[in-house]
C-alpha cells in the first residue's frame, strides 16, 4: 500500500517544508523521492531506523560513508502500530530534525487516508457483488444460504429485507458523478435510515437497495410508505439541482421473492420512465404492473395486435389528435368535462372527436372490449416509437 502513495507523500512534504524527503519500503528501498534518480537505491539508514522504531540523525560525516545516503533525519512510518517504512529529510540534521514530527505524522495521515480509501472501495466492490447476486438469484438453481451468508460477511441480515428500490442519477450540476452519486447514497440512507438496510452501488450512476421493513406494515402499505419516502428524496434531491429516478419492486418474504422484487424494481423503473407523466420520477412496479406484462409480450405481437387494431388510424391525418384525446378521457376514468378540460376543448368537441376515432377504428370507446382494445395498442404503439427493450 505504501508503494501507492510513496511518491505523493515525498512530493507533498517536500513541498511544505522545502527540504528533500524521500520514503522507503520496509526493506529500505526508497520508493518515493523528490529526486526521482534516487529511486530504487536502498537507503542505509532506514535499516536501523525501522528496526529500532525510533528516529535517527545521519551526519555530513556518517553519510559520505555510505552509498547513494544524504545529511539528514530519519524516522519510521507507522500504521496501525507495524512499521511499513520511513521518511527520510535531507539537510542540516539541526536544521531538518525540527520538522520530524510534522515530516512523520503527514506521511501517516496520508497513508491512512490511502488505507480508507481501499477500504470503502473494497466494501463497495462487495456490497455492488450482493446486489448482483440477488438479482440473478433463482431459487430453482441458487443457493438461498450462500447468498445469506455474503450478507452477514458485511454485517446484514438479508432475511430483514422486505422490498428492492434502484436509482438512476439523470442529472446534476457542479459536481463530479462519484461526489453526486454519494449525496444522492447520503440522501437515501438519511430516509430510510434503518440501520439494516442495504445501499448497494451498482455504476456511476446507480445504486439499489434492500429496506426492511421496520415499521411491521402491510405489504400494501409498506410499498406505499416506501413509495412517499422516495418521492421525499427525489424533491430535496432536486433542490440541489440533481435529478434521479427510482424504481420500486414489490415486497418480498424470502431471497427468492427478494430478487424478484429487484428484477420488478428494474422494469418499473426502465419502463416508467419511458411512460411517465410530465414530472413523474418515482414508479412502482405494483402501479405499472400491466403495462410491464404487455410490454413483455413478444415484439412481432406486439406489431401485430398495434397493426389490426391501429391499422387505419395511423394513416389518418388526425390521428394524433384522435389519439390525445382518447388518451386523455381514458386519464379522466371517462369524465367527459373534466377530459374536455384538460384539453382546452368544448365537451361537444370531445364526444365529436371520440365518435369520429370509432368510425376510424370500427372500435366504440363506450364498449369496455373495444375500450381496452384501443388503450393496448396505443399503449404498445408508445412503446414501439420510445424503442420497447426493458
Amino acid at each position: 500500500m505504501l508503494n501507492q502513495v510513496a511518491q505523493d507523500i515525498a512530493v507533498t512534504v517536500s513541498d511544505i517544508i522545502g527540504h528533500g524527503v524521500l520514503v522507503t519500503d520496509g526493506r529500505g528501498i526508497i520508493i518515493g523521492c523528490d529526486d526521482a534518480s534516487r529511486i530504487g537505491v536502498c537507503h542505509t539508514p532506514s535499516l536501523e531506523v525501522m528496526k529500532s522504531r525510533k528516529p535517527l540523525v545521519t551526519t555530513e560525516a556518517e553519510a559520505s560513508k555510505m552509498s547513494g545516503v544524504k545529511p539528514g533525519f530519519t524516522l519510521p512510518i507507522l500504521l496501525a502500530e507495524e512499521v511499513v517504512g520511513s521518511i527520510a529529510i535531507a539537510g542540516d540534521p539541526d536544521e531538518v530534525k525540527k520538522f520530524g514530527l510534522l515530516v512523520q505524522k503527514q506521511a501517516e495521515i496520508m497513508l491512512r487516508q490511502q488505507a480508507l480509501m481501499q477500504q470503502n472501495m473494497l466494501r463497495e466492490r462487495a456490497l455492488s457483488d450482493l446486489a448482483e447476486s440477488i438479482a440473478s438469484f433463482n431459487p430453482a438453481y441458487g443457493n438461498e444460504t450462500l447468498i445469506l451468508l455474503q450478507g452477514e460477511e458485511l454485517g446484514y441480515d438479508l432475511k430483514l429485507c422486505r422490498i428492492a428500490m434502484i436509482v438512476e442519477l439523470e442529472s446534476y450540476v457542479g459536481e463530479q458523478v462519484g461526489s453526486t452519486m454519494r449525496r444522492v447514497l447520503d440522501c437515501l440512507k438519511e430516509t430510510f435510515h434503518h440501520p439494516k438496510n442495504v445501499f448497494c452501488p451498482l455504476n456511476s450512476f446507480s445504486a439499489c437497495a434492500f429496506l426492511v421493513n421496520d415499521r411491521k406494515l402491510d405489504d400494501d402499505k409498506f410499498e406505499r410508505y416506501v413509495f412517499e419516502l422516495c418521492r421525499s428524496c427525489i424533491n430535496l434531491l432536486s433542490k440541489e439541482d440533481i435529478a434521479v429516478s427510482i424504481g420500486i419492486g414489490q415486497p418480498a418474504k424470502d431471497i427468492g421473492e427478494l430478487a424478484e422484487s429487484y428484477r420488478r424494481a428494474r422494469e418499473a423503473l426502465t419502463l416508467g420512465k419511458k411512460i411517465r407523466q410530465k414530472g413523474e420520477r418515482c414508479f412502482s412496479a405494483s402501479d405499472i404492473i400491466m403495462e410491464c406484462a404487455l410490454a413483455s409480450i413478444p415484439l412481432k405481437k406486439q406489431k401485430d395486435f398495434v397493426e389490426q387494431v391501429l391499422g387505419k388510424l395511423t394513416t389518418h391525418p388526425d390521428s394524433d389528435q384522435l389519439i390525445e384525446t382518447f388518451c386523455a378521457w381514458c386519464y379522466h376514468s371517462f369524465r367527459t368535462n373534466e377530459a374536455a378540460k384538460s384539453l382546452s376543448l368544448h365537451r361537444n368537441t370531445l364526444l365529436y372527436r371520440l365518435k369520429k376515432l370509432e368510425s376510424v377504428t370500427g372500435l366504440s370507446p363506450w364498449n369496455f372490449k373495444d375500450c381496452m382494445k384501443l388503450a393496448t395498442a396505443i399503449f404498445l404503439k408508445s412503446l414501439e416509437s420510445l424503442g420497447s427493450d426493458l
